[in-house]
C-alpha cells in the first residue's frame, strides 16, 4: 500500500505540472492570435483613413448576398447575370468595389461547397469589409 501511495503522489504532481504548462501554452497561443488579428484590423483602419484623406467616397452600406442551391447569386435583392454563378466568384469583386460595404450578410444554401463561401468572404476581406454574418440554409421544399 505504501508503494501505491507514492505512485498516486507522482501521478498527481505530473497532472498539476501538465495543467500548468498547458495553461501557459494556451495563453501564449491566444496572445499570438490576438496580435495577428489586431494587426489586420489596424491595417484595415489605416487603409480607410488614407482613403478618407484622399477624399474618396467611403461606403457605409450593408451588403446582402445569397447563394442558391443551383449556384446562382443574388446580391442586394437583384439576381446577378446567369453567367455569374458560384464558379466565377471573383467577378463579383468588381461589383463590390463600387458598393464599398462595411458589413456583409451572406446567406448560402447548405448544398453549396464550403470553399465557395470562403472565396466570397476572402473577397469581402480584401475590400475592407469589417463585419460578416454567415447563415447556411436549406433550399425551400427540401
Amino acid at each position: 500500500m505504501k508503494g501505491m501511495l507514492s505512485f498516486l503522489d507522482i501521478i498527481a504532481i505530473l497532472l498539476i505540472v501538465f495543467m500548468a504548462i498547458s495553461a501557459l501554452l494556451a495563453k501564449n497561443a491566444g496572445d499570438k492570435y490576438r496580435k495577428e488579428y489586431q494587426t489586420k484590423v489596424e491595417l484595415l483602419e489605416k487603409a480607410r483613413q488614407q482613403e478618407e484623406q484622399k477624399g474618396q467616397d467611403i461606403g457605409e452600406s450593408d451588403l446582402f448576398i445569397s447563394v442558391t442551391a443551383e449556384g446562382k447569386m443574388v446580391m442586394e435583392g437583384s439576381p446577378l447575370p446567369s453567367a455569374k454563378t458560384v464558379g466565377s466568384v471573383l467577378e463579383m469583386g468588381d461589383a463590390l468595389k463600387l458598393l464599398r460595404p462595411t458589413k456583409a450578410y451572406l446567406r448560402v444554401d447548405k448544398s453549396v461547397p464550403t470553399g465557395t463561401t470562403q472565396e466570397i468572404l476572402l473577397i469581402c476581406q480584401e475590400l475592407g469589409v469589417l463585419g460578416y454574418l454567415v447563415a447556411a440554409e436549406p433550399a425551400v421544399g427540401r
